[in-house]
């Protein structure tokens, strides 16, 4: 995973050095969340994520833009020792307008060790005060343990004022793997406030999973974020999500692994 974040890092060192005249926005964001699994087998389980993240994008021209984010997470589940890894990194590009954006991505998921290949279409609808969002992405691990995800997702922000908004969003995801195959939906509330003339904010999240395995037994996963952000070359949360990197295809299935 290291080698895929440096890349990543590469990237959008790359971005901040374009031209002037190219209009570049980043954010960078540290988390804590805390995670319930119930009525597995074997009783419940509790888990503790720290995640450190962040995103560039740039004007390509003609409409076009460019996104490179990454996120990595370190698990360390109750009763245990040892540190788990997860994360992603992504590259996005799409055209954007004052009414729309829609684009592609294509990026590298690392899932406790194993490597996989991410793809997927996304967009976003900008009104007067509410941006919503939707993504499909396909992930595929090609390795001894083979398998994929398939996920959706439809979300909206909606924005009391400049720098404070609300989310929602509905998603459904699907995993086929050589033994067991696993689909659910999951649910998610939360909401960020950035401080009027200062780079940083603040966002909390609540999200739901409801997970079915094909052997017939079922799992629910609740999960609490608590995180920091830091906003580079944007004055507003507004502008930040429409016209910023708010373009969440890899990230989303990202966050799925972290219930499965």
């Amino acid at each position: 995973m290291k080698r895929y974040l440096l890349a990543a890092t590469a990237v959008a060192a790359a971005i901040i050095a374009a031209p002037a005249s190219a209009e570049t926005v980043g954010q960078a964001d540290l988390s804590y969340g805390f995670h319930n699994w119930d009525n597995n087998p074997g009783g419940d389980w509790n888990n503790h994520d720290i995640a450190l993240g962040g995103a560039f994008t740039t004007d390509l021209g003609g409409g076009y833009n460019i996104q490179v984010d990454g996120q990595a997470n370190s698990y360390r589940w109750d009763g245990s020792n040892s540190d788990d890894s997860m994360g992603q990194a992504s590259v996005h590009v799409f055209t954007r307008n004052d009414q729309y954006a829609i684009g592609a991505f294509a990026g590298l998921a690392d899932y406790y060790g194993d490597s996989g290949l991410m793809v997927g279409l996304e967009g976003q609808a900008y009104m007067t005060d509410v941006t919503f969002n939707a993504s499909v992405g396909y992930v595929n691990f090609d390795d001894f343990n083979d398998y994929s995800q398939w996920n959706a997702q439809l979300g909206l922000r909606y924005f009391f004022n400049d720098n404070f908004a609300i989310d929602g969003s509905l998603g459904w995801v699907d995993w086929d793997t050589k033994f067991t195959d696993y689909d659910g939906w999951n649910g998610t509330i939360g909401g960020e406030y950035k401080f009027d003339g200062s780079p940083a904010s603040v966002f909390i999240n609540y999200r739901h999973d409801a997970i079915d395995r094909s052997s017939g037994s079922e799992y629910n996963v609740d999960a609490f974020t608590l995180g920091v952000r830091l906003t580079l070359g944007s004055d507003n949360l507004r502008a930040r999500t429409n016209s910023g990197a708010s373009m969440t295809g890899g990230q989303v299935a990202a966050d799925n692994f972290l219930r499965w």
